[in-house]
């Protein structure tokens, strides 16, 4: 487990009050980011570009709470309608893996493309973006 030796070097330096470590949201394959799966890198700079702040980091403190994180747990307590948007074809946040974890949920509904999971902010944007909000409207009707 990689991210381990970072997390201890964080931990030690936070014990005598040294600042702690940052490593990056996304990463190439084989970096360690929370994020490096194959594109993540390249996506993450597309999603930023104009966004003169935006700071590719995410503090090593937070990754312990990131790792023990249950998107099934915390979807149990919703009570409020969700819309779950899939990208049929995605490795990494499977469909499967979502609609597992939204099981319990009695208000979701699901959206679903054709492509993999970072084509859903680019190649279909726009289709996400149109879907979500007449979405909304509905909920809000």
């Amino acid at each position: 487990f990689e991210l381990a030796p970072v997390i201890v070097r964080d931990a030690l330096r936070r014990l005598f009050r040294r600042p702690g470590l940052t490593i990056p949201a996304a990463g190439r394959p084989g970096e360690v980011a929370t994020m490096n799966s194959d594109g993540a890198y390249e996506w993450a700079q597309e999603m930023a570009r104009g966004a003169e702040n935006y700071r590719n980091e995410v503090t090593v403190a937070s990754l312990p709470a990131m790792l023990r994180w249950s998107t099934r747990k915390a979807a149990a307590r919703l009570t409020v309608p969700v819309l779950a948007i899939l990208a049929e074809s995605d490795t990494i946040t499977p469909p499967s893996r979502v609609r597992t974890a939204f099981a319990d949920v009695d208000t979701v509904e699901y959206l679903s493309y054709p492509e993999s999971h970072f084509e859903l902010f680019t190649d279909h944007a726009e289709a996400v973006r149109k879907s979500t909000v007449e979405w909304l409207v509905a909920q809000l009707a």
